[in-house]
Protein backbone atom coordinates (compact mmCIF):
# COMPACT_ATOMS: atom_id res chain seq x y z
CA UNK A 1 0.00 0.00 0.00
CA UNK A 2 1.45 3.35 -1.04
CA UNK A 3 1.85 6.31 1.26
CA UNK A 4 -0.86 8.95 1.12
CA UNK A 5 0.22 12.32 -0.26
CA UNK A 6 1.87 14.60 2.28
CA UNK A 7 -1.14 16.89 2.39
CA UNK A 8 -3.81 14.15 2.39
CA UNK A 9 -5.14 15.29 5.74
CA UNK A 10 -4.80 19.02 5.14
CA UNK A 11 -7.84 21.20 4.64
CA UNK A 12 -8.50 21.60 0.92
CA UNK A 13 -7.51 24.96 -0.55
CA UNK A 14 -11.08 25.86 -1.52
CA UNK A 15 -12.26 25.14 2.04
CA UNK A 16 -9.46 27.26 3.51
CA UNK A 17 -10.36 30.09 1.15
CA UNK A 18 -14.04 29.87 2.03
CA UNK A 19 -13.26 29.84 5.76
CA UNK A 20 -10.98 32.87 5.41
CA UNK A 21 -13.54 34.67 3.24
CA UNK A 22 -16.30 33.95 5.74
CA UNK A 23 -14.20 35.60 8.45
CA UNK A 24 -13.31 38.61 6.30
CA UNK A 25 -16.76 39.24 4.83
CA UNK A 26 -18.37 38.77 8.24
CA UNK A 27 -15.99 41.15 10.00
CA UNK A 28 -15.54 43.80 7.27
CA UNK A 29 -18.36 43.42 4.76
CA UNK A 30 -18.08 42.78 1.05
CA UNK A 31 -16.74 46.20 0.05
CA UNK A 32 -13.99 46.43 2.67
CA UNK A 33 -12.72 42.84 2.56
CA UNK A 34 -9.57 42.46 0.44
CA UNK A 35 -8.70 39.42 -1.66
CA UNK A 36 -5.03 39.72 -0.73
CA UNK A 37 -5.91 39.48 2.97
CA UNK A 38 -8.23 36.52 2.39
CA UNK A 39 -5.53 34.72 0.40
CA UNK A 40 -2.94 35.39 3.11
CA UNK A 41 -5.30 34.09 5.81
CA UNK A 42 -5.76 30.91 3.76
CA UNK A 43 -1.97 30.62 3.26
CA UNK A 44 -2.15 30.92 -0.51
CA UNK A 45 -1.18 33.55 -3.07
CA UNK A 46 -3.79 35.91 -4.49
CA UNK A 47 -3.28 34.27 -7.89
CA UNK A 48 -4.20 30.90 -6.36
CA UNK A 49 -7.36 32.41 -4.89
CA UNK A 50 -8.30 33.73 -8.34
CA UNK A 51 -7.64 30.30 -9.82
CA UNK A 52 -10.29 28.82 -7.52
CA UNK A 53 -12.67 31.81 -7.57
CA UNK A 54 -12.48 34.09 -10.59
CA UNK A 55 -13.45 37.23 -8.68
CA UNK A 56 -14.32 38.65 -5.29
CA UNK A 57 -17.99 38.45 -6.32
CA UNK A 58 -17.67 34.74 -7.13
CA UNK A 59 -15.99 34.06 -3.78
CA UNK A 60 -18.67 36.00 -1.91
CA UNK A 61 -21.44 34.23 -3.80
CA UNK A 62 -20.03 30.85 -2.79
CA UNK A 63 -19.69 31.89 0.87
CA UNK A 64 -23.38 32.86 0.85
CA UNK A 65 -24.49 29.72 -1.02
CA UNK A 66 -22.57 27.57 1.42
CA UNK A 67 -24.08 29.41 4.40
CA UNK A 68 -27.62 28.78 3.31
CA UNK A 69 -26.89 25.23 2.17
CA UNK A 70 -25.53 24.49 5.64
CA UNK A 71 -28.45 26.21 7.40
CA UNK A 72 -30.95 24.23 5.30
CA UNK A 73 -29.05 21.06 6.24
CA UNK A 74 -29.28 22.01 9.93
CA UNK A 75 -33.05 22.53 9.52
CA UNK A 76 -33.51 19.22 7.65
CA UNK A 77 -31.56 17.24 10.28
CA UNK A 78 -33.48 18.87 13.13
CA UNK A 79 -36.77 18.06 11.44
CA UNK A 80 -35.71 14.45 11.02
CA UNK A 81 -34.57 14.28 14.65
CA UNK A 82 -37.87 15.76 15.84
CA UNK A 83 -40.08 13.45 13.76
CA UNK A 84 -42.71 11.77 15.90
CA UNK A 85 -42.22 14.12 18.85
CA UNK A 86 -44.91 16.52 20.09
CA UNK A 87 -44.69 20.03 18.55
CA UNK A 88 -42.99 21.65 21.57
CA UNK A 89 -39.97 19.34 21.81
CA UNK A 90 -39.69 19.17 18.00
CA UNK A 91 -39.61 22.99 17.80
CA UNK A 92 -37.05 23.08 20.62
CA UNK A 93 -34.87 20.63 18.65
CA UNK A 94 -35.01 22.90 15.61
CA UNK A 95 -34.20 26.05 17.59
CA UNK A 96 -31.37 24.33 19.49
CA UNK A 97 -29.84 23.21 16.19
CA UNK A 98 -29.96 26.72 14.73
CA UNK A 99 -28.53 28.27 17.90
CA UNK A 100 -25.65 25.76 17.90
CA UNK A 101 -24.93 26.65 14.28
CA UNK A 102 -24.98 30.36 15.13
CA UNK A 103 -22.60 29.88 18.05
CA UNK A 104 -20.14 28.01 15.84
CA UNK A 105 -20.33 30.42 12.87
CA UNK A 106 -21.01 34.01 14.03
CA UNK A 107 -19.13 35.55 11.10
CA UNK A 108 -21.31 33.67 8.66
CA UNK A 109 -24.42 35.13 10.26
CA UNK A 110 -22.81 38.57 10.04
CA UNK A 111 -22.52 38.11 6.27
CA UNK A 112 -26.24 37.36 6.11
CA UNK A 113 -27.26 40.27 8.33
CA UNK A 114 -24.98 42.75 6.56
CA UNK A 115 -26.67 42.13 3.25
CA UNK A 116 -30.18 42.04 4.68
CA UNK A 117 -29.72 45.53 6.12
CA UNK A 118 -27.67 46.84 3.19
CA UNK A 119 -29.16 45.51 -0.04
CA UNK A 120 -26.58 47.46 -2.04
CA UNK A 121 -24.36 44.38 -1.58
CA UNK A 122 -24.18 41.60 -4.10
CA UNK A 123 -27.77 40.40 -3.67
CA UNK A 124 -26.75 36.83 -2.84
CA UNK A 125 -28.46 36.71 0.54
CA UNK A 126 -31.85 37.77 -0.77
CA UNK A 127 -31.72 35.03 -3.40
CA UNK A 128 -31.10 32.39 -0.74
CA UNK A 129 -33.08 33.72 2.24
CA UNK A 130 -36.49 32.85 0.82
CA UNK A 131 -35.48 29.19 0.46
CA UNK A 132 -34.53 29.00 4.13
CA UNK A 133 -37.83 30.58 5.19
CA UNK A 134 -39.69 28.14 2.91
CA UNK A 135 -37.92 25.23 4.64
CA UNK A 136 -38.81 26.56 8.09
CA UNK A 137 -42.43 27.15 7.07
CA UNK A 138 -42.67 23.63 5.67
CA UNK A 139 -41.14 22.25 8.89
CA UNK A 140 -43.64 24.05 11.08
CA UNK A 141 -46.61 23.00 8.93
CA UNK A 142 -45.42 19.42 9.37
CA UNK A 143 -45.44 19.93 13.15
CA UNK A 144 -48.78 21.62 13.76
CA UNK A 145 -50.54 22.26 10.46
CA UNK A 146 -51.00 25.36 8.30
CA UNK A 147 -51.95 27.78 11.11
CA UNK A 148 -50.32 28.67 14.39
CA UNK A 149 -52.34 27.89 17.54
CA UNK A 150 -51.65 31.49 18.60
CA UNK A 151 -53.44 32.92 15.57
CA UNK A 152 -50.23 34.62 14.40
CA UNK A 153 -49.74 34.49 10.61
CA UNK A 154 -47.25 31.67 10.09
CA UNK A 155 -44.72 33.11 7.64
CA UNK A 156 -44.44 36.54 9.32
CA UNK A 157 -44.05 34.78 12.68
CA UNK A 158 -41.20 32.66 11.30
CA UNK A 159 -39.58 35.74 9.76
CA UNK A 160 -39.81 37.55 13.10
CA UNK A 161 -38.12 34.66 14.90
CA UNK A 162 -35.40 34.04 12.30
CA UNK A 163 -34.55 37.74 11.90
CA UNK A 164 -34.22 38.10 15.68
CA UNK A 165 -32.08 34.95 15.76
CA UNK A 166 -29.79 36.24 12.98
CA UNK A 167 -29.40 39.70 14.47
CA UNK A 168 -28.87 38.41 18.02
CA UNK A 169 -26.07 36.05 17.02
CA UNK A 170 -24.42 38.30 14.46
CA UNK A 171 -24.17 41.12 17.02
CA UNK A 172 -21.71 39.24 19.26
CA UNK A 173 -21.07 41.05 22.56
CA UNK A 174 -23.49 43.81 21.58
CA UNK A 175 -26.14 41.09 21.31
CA UNK A 176 -25.54 40.20 24.96
CA UNK A 177 -25.88 43.88 25.91
CA UNK A 178 -29.15 44.26 24.00
CA UNK A 179 -30.83 40.89 24.55
CA UNK A 180 -29.18 39.84 27.81
CA UNK A 181 -26.94 36.85 28.29
CA UNK A 182 -29.59 34.15 28.09
CA UNK A 183 -30.71 32.41 24.90
CA UNK A 184 -34.31 33.44 24.34
CA UNK A 185 -35.00 32.17 20.83
CA UNK A 186 -36.59 28.93 22.04
CA UNK A 187 -38.92 30.68 24.48
CA UNK A 188 -39.93 33.26 21.87
CA UNK A 189 -40.48 30.61 19.20
CA UNK A 190 -42.74 28.60 21.52
CA UNK A 191 -44.67 31.70 22.60
CA UNK A 192 -45.22 33.00 19.08
CA UNK A 193 -45.79 29.70 17.30
CA UNK A 194 -47.30 27.42 19.94
CA UNK A 195 -48.84 29.74 22.52
CA UNK A 196 -48.63 29.40 26.30
CA UNK A 197 -47.75 26.01 27.70
CA UNK A 198 -50.68 24.14 29.24
CA UNK A 199 -50.95 24.58 33.04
Amino acid sequence: MGRPPKNAHAVATTDRLLQAAEQAFGAQGFQQARLADIAAAASVRRSSLLYHFESKEALYAEVVRRAFREMRTVVARAIAAGAGQPPGPALDQLVDSLVAFASARPNLLSVVVRELVDPSGEGQVMRQFGGLIDALEHAFKALVGPETPTGAPLRPAILQIISGYLLRHAAGDLGDALWGTGEHTKVLARALLLGPAPA
